[in-house]
């Protein structure tokens, strides 16, 4: 159902993005619906940063950090075909929260595949299947099929809940 990879990237990469991710020069963007174009009562918001979408690099930080997927092909053992989309999203804890409005698939199609990289160790899980607690860990991904049930929750203890979102066609 999923799987997860601690330390994918090297240390000295995965800092690196970690750094330009978290500078004070990183362009963050507002999202008011945080999950993909779906329309929550506005209480799913955060900040996003779109890497890649509709076959098309939109940010320079994206050839820093696409050799992430060749990493991650050699580790899971698992060709990507192509990226759909690849975005760093933020979450922050000074939300109101409702898990049963964050559910949701990213894509129906049983080709496509999620892969999220935790930019920092948070406590905001990401759920899937309402059962499955997968806690964020600093260079830690977890992959599914982008059709399973899933939530990411903000974090409670601390500022905010970073990742690399990235779905792709196997």
């Amino acid at each position: 159902m999923y799987e997860i990879i601690d330390n994918l990237l090297p240390k000295s990469y995965y800092e690196e993005i970690k750094n330009i991710v978290t500078s004070t020069d990183f362009a963050w963007y507002w999202q008011e619906d945080q999950i993909n174009g779906y329309k929550m009562n506005g209480n799913i918001f955060g900040f996003a940063h779109t890497l890649y979408r509709a076959n098309k690099i939109t940010s320079d930080v994206f050839s820093l950090v696409k050799p992430m997927i060749y990493i991650f092909e050699d580790k899971a053992n698992i060709k990507v075909k192509s990226i759909h989309r690849m975005q760093i999203n933020l979450l922050t804890n000074s939300q109101p929260f409702d898990p049963n409005e964050a559910n949701h698939i990213d894509l129906q199609e049983d080709k496509y595949m999620s892969h999220i990289l935790y930019l920092n160790t948070v406590d905001g899980d990401t759920v899937i299947n309402d059962e499955h607690h997968i806690t964020p860990k600093d260079n830690r991904c977890v992959y599914f099929k982008s059709n399973v049930l899933h939530r990411a929750s903000p974090p409670q203890g601390k500022k905010r809940r970073m990742v690399i979102n990235t779905v792709f066609e196997l």
